[in-house]
């Protein structure tokens, strides 16, 4: 743990503080909007929305130092509960998120079938239709929300496939067992329950502005997030290297706990989110190639997906 400062224990706890506070900031402000007793109307309620979908996003890379056991190491139990916690308004069950982002650390673009997501391969040349294909699904995936419901699928086989099953649809079930599908489905039992229950406590209309508009939002940003860190990076062991790491930019590296730094993160997972920056230039892990700042690996994606041709 030579990366831990001395209090990371009070960095933590400013972070969750930080995280929850602004959270439910915007809830208030939401509220007030709403109510009457703050003016805007409907395009202040847009802009809280949208701030809320940002922020969404905030608790679940905040969610993400705990599937790594990274908030309080020393305290497992206390890390995972408020890791739980924080995913609630995003329906996701902690356990299922460790399981899947396990699977992604240790098989990350092994090959051309294995965690590559913008990679179609075909046996034999690649026809028209293949590219049609994979043209509209990577478009759909990153610009259209695609990979939010790609995610939510995948939670929803994780909570309600048997296990004895479950690992004929995918290796990243392997080892999963009942204990961990009966959590799973209390994980997503009360994310469900929470948004239901703010709906008929408060209303549906409340409960669109606050939750259901910044849970869409969410889906969209999540999705042109999710791989711009590895997409058309390399193949192959190590896997860990089968990334890219972004420019640092005060407020994207505030906002997502300095996950620019991605190649220092797959290369030690145990590094907190405060030590990437410093990690990364004692590695020599800097932006490289024509793709350096968010946007730039955002936009990058519009080259669609990589064709692969194997033989039949």
């Amino acid at each position: 743990m030579k990366h831990y400062a001395a209090n990371h224990r009070a960095k933590s706890v400013r972070l969750i503080l930080e995280t929850v506070l602004v959270f439910m900031v915007l809830i208030v402000l939401i509220d007030g909007t709403l109510k009457g007793r703050i003016g805007g109307g409907k395009g202040l309620l847009w802009v809280l929305a949208a701030a809320q979908g940002l922020w969404l996003y905030r608790l679940y890379v905040l969610a993400h130092e705990t599937v790594h056991r990274r908030l309080f190491p020393k305290q497992r139990r206390l890390n995972d509960a408020l890791g739980a916690v924080l995913l609630v308004p995003l329906m996701i069950p902690l356990n299922v998120y460790r399981k899947i982002h396990r699977f992604h650390h240790g098989q990350n673009r092994k090959d051309h079938h294995t965690s590559a997501l913008e990679t179609v391969v075909s046996r034999g040349p690649t026809t028209l239709g293949t590219q049609i294909m994979g043209w509209a699904r990577w478009i759909l995936a990153v610009f259209a929300g695609g990979w939010f419901l790609h995610g939510l699928v995948s939670v929803l086989l994780f909570v309600f496939v048997p296990p004895p099953l479950a690992p004929a649809i995918s290796p990243a079930f392997k080892g999963w067992r009942w204990r961990d599908q009966i959590l799973a489905i209390l994980g997503f039992g009360v994310g469900v329950g929470f948004h239901v229950a703010i709906a008929l406590l408060l209303s549906p209309a409340i409960w669109w502005w606050m939750f259901g508009l910044p849970l869409l939002l969410f889906a969209w940003i999540y999705s042109l997030f999710l791989y711009i860190y590895h997409y058309r990076t390399s193949y192959g062991p190590p896997v860990g290297q089968n990334a890219r790491s972004l420019q640092n930019h005060w407020f994207f590296s505030w906002l997502l706990l300095n996950f620019n730094q991605h190649i220092t993160h797959h290369s030690d997972p145990s590094i907190p989110w405060y030590a990437l920056p410093d990690a990364a230039q004692e590695r020599g892990d800097g932006p490289s190639g024509e793709v350096q700042t968010l946007w730039q690996a955002v936009t990058y994606q519009l080259r669609g997906p990589v064709f692969v041709e194997e033989d039949g």
